[in-house]
């Protein structure tokens, strides 16, 4: 799993390598569903488009914890406990 994260990390900054500075707007999952109207501003200026009111819509899910709804979560601890990518369990 960790090879993975690392590799696709590569991956995506050799592609952004390839473009010029300002042909991409990078912004964070973590971003977006926290600032989501401020992301969503952000969003519209990168694309030059009209400054307007954005609305996302959430649809609710059971709630429940990762440990339930993913098989093989221990393993998914172990593989990620004391890594940089840690914080993901959370």
């Amino acid at each position: 799993m960790i090879r993975y994260f690392n590799e696709t990390e590569k991956q995506a900054k050799h592609f952004k390598s390839l473009l010029r500075d300002g042909e991409f707007l990078e912004i964070s999952y973590e971003e977006l569903a926290n600032h989501t109207s401020d992301s969503l501003q952000t969003i519209l200026k990168f694309l030059d488009l009209p400054d307007e009111p954005l609305y996302t819509q959430y649809d609710k899910t059971p709630s429940s914890t990762p440990e339930n709804e993913i098989t093989n979560y221990d393993q998914i601890v172990k593989e990620l406990s004391g890594t940089r990518w840690e914080s993901f369990l959370r």
